[in-house]
This record gives C-alpha cells, sequence and structure tokens, in this order.
C-alpha cells in the first residue's frame, strides 16, 4: 500500500470511529496516527540533524531549544487528552537545556547545571491530543547577574490533517550551580548561584521590558513571603507520597523540576476532583517557587487543599514536602496555585460548588485569590476588546482599497 492510500485508509478509519463510537476501531486509527507521527518526526529529526551538524558539530543558537515528541497513550488523563502533568514535565525540559545551554555557550571554565527556581505562569490554552506531535521551544529572553528568564511555547501538530495550534505558554526562571560529579547534596547545597553571561538584545526596548519582569519577579517572591509569614501554610489533605528514584533526577541527583511539576499537578487535579466530583481540566498555575532542593532517595509529600472558587473554576493550593529518610526531616520545598475547570460528559464547562472559606487564614487567601482573578477576567475582556477593534480597522481599510 503506497503512503497517501495508506493515510487516506487511516483518516477514513479514524472519522468512522469517532462516529460509531467503536473502541476498537479508535484503537486501531490511533495506532496508525502514532506510527505516522513517529515517521515524521524521524524524518525531520534526520533532516534537522543534517542541516545542522558540520564536521561532526551540532551547529545550534545557544539562547534557545526546541524538544519535540508524540504523545502517546500513556501520556492521557482520565479524560482522554494529554495530561497537564506531562506538558509541564516537557516544558521544564526545555527550560532547563536552554538554561544550561545558554550558561556554559563557549565555557573553558567552571561547567553550569541550570535548576527551575521559579515558575511565574503556565496556560493551558487548549488541551493537546493522544497521537499529535508536541513541540516545546524554549528561549531566554532575559538574564540578570544570577538568574535566567526563559519564555516557554507549546505547539500541537495534527501530520494527518497538517494543522497547527498553540497549546500552551509559560515563563520560567532558572539559577545555575557548578556542576560536580558525584557531588552529594549537602555539598550541592552550599554552592552558590553562578554569575550568569549577559545576553545580548537587538533592541534596547526589550532589554528594559526584561528589566521590568525581572524585577516584578522579584517582588513576588517577596510578597509570597510575606504572605506565608503572616498566614502560615494551611498544609490540605495528603493528596501522594513519591519515592525521589534516580530515573526522577539528573545526573548531579537532584530531582527533576519537571518531575515534582507534574506529581503536583496530580494531586491538585485530585483535590479537584474531590471537591467537583467531575472530570476537571487544568486550566493555569502560577507562581511556583522552589524553596528547597529535592534529591534522589528522598520522599515527597504532596497536599492539596482549594483557596479559590468562581462560578466555573476553581484554585487549588499545593505544598511540596521534601523528607529525609534517615532523620524523617519534613521540609516545604515548593508550593504553588493550580486553576481548574470542571467539565461535563461533553467535556464542556460547568459550574462548581462555591468553596465557603472558615479559618482567618482561609479568608486571606480566598480574597487574593479573588482579586486576582477578577484582574486576570480585566485583561482578557481587554485584550479581547483589542483585538476585535484591530479586526473592525482592517475591514475598514479594506473596503477604501
Amino acid at each position: 500500500m503506497s503512503s497517501p492510500s495508506f493515510i487516506g485508509w487511516l483518516t477514513a478509519l479514524f472519522s468512522s470511529s469517532q462516529g460509531n463510537n467503536s473502541m476498537f476501531l479508535k484503537a486501531v486509527a490511533l495506532g496508525g496516527v502514532i506510527g505516522v507521527s513517529a515517521l515524521t518526526l524521524f524524518k525531520r529529526t534526520a533532516t534537522r540533524a543534517v542541516v545542522r551538524c558540520e564536521s561532526g558539530h551540532l551547529i545550534h543558537d545557544h539562547s534557545s531549544s526546541v524538544i519535540s515528541r508524540v504523545m502517546l497513550p500513556d501520556d492521557a488523563n482520565p479524560g482522554g487528552n494529554v495530561h497537564g502533568g506531562t506538558i509541564l514535565k516537557m516544558i521544564d525540559e526545555a527550560g532547563w537545556a536552554t538554561a544550561t545551554r545558554f550558561f556554559n555557550q563557549g565555557k573553558t571554565g567552571t561547567i553550569g547545571v541550570a535548576g527551575l527556581g521559579r515558575i511565574e505562569r503556565v496556560n493551558f490554552h487548549q488541551p493537546m491530543f493522544i497521537g499529535e506531535l508536541a513541540h516545546v521551544s524554549a528561549e531566554v529572553t532575559y538574564a540578570s547577574a544570577h538568574c535566567i528568564e526563559v519564555t516557554v511555547k507549546v505547539i500541537a501538530e495534527n501530520v494527518i490533517a497538517d494543522t497547527n495550534r498553540l497549546t500552551n505558554t509559560a515563563r520560567l526562571w532558572y539559577i545555575v550551580k557548578e556542576f560536580k560529579e558525584n557531588a552529594t547534596p549537602e555539598e550541592v547545597g552550599r554552592m552558590s548561584c553562578l554569575q550568569v553571561p549577559k545576553l545580548e538584545f537587538e533592541w534596547a526596548e526589550k532589554e528594559e521590558e526584561g528589566a521590568k519582569r525581572y524585577a516584578a519577579h522579584k517582588r513576588a517572591i517577596k510578597e509570597r513571603h510575606e504572605l506565608h509569614q503572616n498566614h502560615p501554610v494551611d498544609e490540605g489533605h495528603p493528596v501522594l507520597i513519591h519515592l525521589v528514584l534516580p530515573s526522577d533526577c539528573y545526573k548531579t541527583g537532584v530531582a527533576q523540576a519537571g518531575v515534582i511539576l507534574k506529581l503536583m499537578d496530580t494531586a491538585a487535579g485530585v483535590e479537584s476532583v474531590r471537591h467537583c466530583r467531575t472530570n476537571v481540566v487544568t486550566a493555569s498555575l502560577e507562581s511556583i517557587t522552589f524553596l528547597q532542593t529535592i534529591y534522589n532517595g528522598n520522599l515527597v509529600e504532596l497536599t492539596a487543599k482549594p483557596v479559590f472558587t468562581s462560578n466555573k473554576s476553581m484554585d487549588v493550593e499545593v505544598n511540596v514536602y521534601a523528607i529525609d529518610p534517615r532523620t524523617f526531616e519534613r521540609n516545604l520545598a515548593a508550593h504553588s496555585i493550580f486553576t481548574f475547570v470542571s467539565l461535563d460528559k461533553q467535556h464542556r464547562p460547568i459550574s462548581i460548588p462555591q468553596l465557603v472559606p472558615q479559618s482567618d487564614n482561609e479568608k486571606v487567601r480566598f480574597n487574593l485569590r479573588k482579586d486576582n482573578y477578577e484582574q486576570r477576567k480585566a485583561e482578557r475582556l481587554k485584550k479581547k476588546s483589542n483585538a476585535s477593534a484591530t479586526t473592525g480597522a482592517k475591514k475598514d481599510v479594506s473596503k477604501l482599497n
């Protein structure tokens, strides 16, 4: 069977499986999609390697990276789409590679390895589907003396329909520490953050914008610290306990931030289902701050608690505790806010049972999240209004022409 006729058969089969809801046909069609996607990925990777290799050396931009892979059935959430935690893990992988590469460009002295310090925000614009090709592109967009800002975009490619969709955007901040073979956790913990290279900007305005984002980043860390000092973290419900294994870690023995992010998304999802009693999906997450390094062999305990509900979304605060198995000392290692949307059986957003805060800490967090929700809502309406105005202006111009 020739390739074009095979793709035509596959498309028809997948369409028929959508109509009669046959799980067997869907599985066969999905297998074909994954096979074609993998073949396409292999061809693209090979082509990219030929173009970007000279004399056995990879030619690349030191301030960017792209990671691509096919979304497989074991990447799915209970609803059948790609698990939000899988996307978060890939975002960190691309960000880590970009920040580490940027630091080590042309290095002859100290070699460094990046570590995720904070995620400012991740937006889930559209779902990613099984069988699609995920392209995660990361770029260094600002560098202070000891901090690297990485901006990430995730594109979903349907190789059958030849379409592309923007599914996620994110902004992450990395620090860099010296890479030493076989360094102990205590040695890594005592290491100072290294000074990072200066990023060259084509326009001064871009550098000024980056400096403003960095100032806002530092301000947000300070405000979050003050919040937790004045209104200590409520632990919430214990949700998950995970033993950090070598497969969860970098070569240094430090746990990959992406692994922790996936666990956090799962914990927040469990608590959202517990509250809504429906299928839920991740809409966004913000201000993930890593307070303590997590190492190979640590136990990780995750707790989650709803802190705010609007009509059709809810915010869940997730706390990650690192436990030393030798002493069972337990320390807060990371925390964040995840926003979820409740869906009906047709995958449409539905109303969420309203949360009634009880304690003073709960009321403070509820009001802060409410203000944040109103601000985001106003920003969305402003963008929508500006987009409508731009579209109207283009139509007027076209009429004149």
